[in-house]
């Protein structure tokens, strides 16, 4: 008798336990995948860029520094919404990046990554709001389309002494994982993700359709002005300096 109730009853015990373990790994998921609110992104006009957003970049702008280096650069900023003083990095993955250098000014020194890795990581006031200052530079006139994603990771503080002076400074324990976001460069607007945009060349620069010249106080040009430092707009847009 005893043997038949338990035949019974076994089957439901387990039913029981398979379902606390369930629920139990479910609850820790839940909480794992729960975002950082410390820091958030926020675009050009101040609107917030939430966990999960793509951003499109499809222009092409020329270094402020030169006229002429060639930049994709990404119109983020990383604002501090919690009110208090907090240690923050952003996690950089540009595993994909096709050709040319990555260079990021986030958070602090500028830096050169040539792998996934980190910006500068810094402790910033309770009302930090600052372009991340970052960009692609692309090499050889090529833009095929690819993507990156930037994390906001929020990080312990630590006291650091030297010299009998004792300073706070970002740790490296990762406290909370922030808002993600995946950042698509798609020069010339295309579907096609193994695209390849190349400049027009410029001996033929004259005979484009809807190009126009400008001369370096931005008045326009009737034509291409040999021998002159001119601005070129191509009609994807484009501008760039050249003779």
């Amino acid at each position: 008798m005893y043997a038949l109730a338990l035949f019974f009853i076994f089957p439901f015990i387990m039913n029981i336990k398979l379902f606390s373990t369930l629920a139990f790994f479910s609850i820790v998921q839940l909480c794992s995948a729960q975002v950082d609110q410390t820091f958030r992104f926020v675009d050009e006009e101040g609107n917030e860029v939430p966990d999960g957003a793509v951003v499109t970049i499809r222009d092409i702008t020329l270094d402020d520094w030169d006229g002429e280096t060639e930049m994709m650069v990404i119109p983020l900023s990383v604002e501090n919404v919690s009110g208090n003083e907090a240690a923050v990095g952003l996690y950089e993955d540009i595993d994909a990046i096709p050709n040319g250098t990555w260079e990021t000014c986030a958070l602090g020194n500028c830096k050169y990554l040539d792998e996934t890795g980190y910006s500068s990581k810094s402790i910033v006031e309770g009302d930090y709001n600052e372009p991340i200052d970052t960009e692609w530079l692309p090499e050889g006139g090529e833009y095929p389309v690819w993507e990156a994603t930037l994390q906001i990771h929020v990080f312990n503080i630590v006291e650091k002494s030297s010299f009998g002076v004792i300073t706070l400074v970002p740790g490296d324990e990762v406290i909370g994982y922030g808002p993600k976001v995946t950042v698509r460069f798609a020069y010339g607007e295309s579907d096609d993700p193994s695209a390849i945009y190349k400049h027009e060349a410029p001996t033929i620069l004259s005979q484009t359709v809807g190009t126009q010249w400008y001369d370096l106080t931005g008045r326009k040009l009737s034509s291409r002005q040999s021998g002159q430092l001119i601005i070129v707009r191509l009609p994807n847009g484009q501008t760039k300096k050249m003779l």
